[in-house]
């Protein structure tokens, strides 16, 4: 069965937004680590599903009004990239 369908009244929206993962990772303070292991999954670019079901982020604390003892926090755990994204080790981050 075939069905005429009128050009106007197709939507010009696409389904799904397609992401360079240079921006998304710019966009979403992610580091340089996490972009390219994006890349290396991915390409170049990729849906905005796929880049929001894989990338790892570090959780973004809240402040609380009581003080909070941090120097049993190591200063190594969380590092600041050049862009100030926060990134996290990863158990694939061994000593050396």
């Amino acid at each position: 069965m075939v069905e005429r369908v009128e050009g106007e009244k197709l939507s010009k929206q696409t389904a799904t937004k397609v992401w360079s993962i240079r921006e998304f990772c710019r966009r979403q303070r992610l580091c340089q680590e996490e972009e390219r292991r994006l890349t290396q999954i991915f390409g170049g670019f990729a849906t905005s599903s796929e880049l929001l079901h894989n990338a790892k982020r570090t959780p973004r604390w809240r402040y609380i009004s009581h003080s909070i003892d941090l120097s049993d926090i190591p200063e190594a755990d969380i590092s600041v990239d050049q862009r100030g994204g926060l990134c996290a080790p990863t158990a694939d981050d061994g000593p050396g």
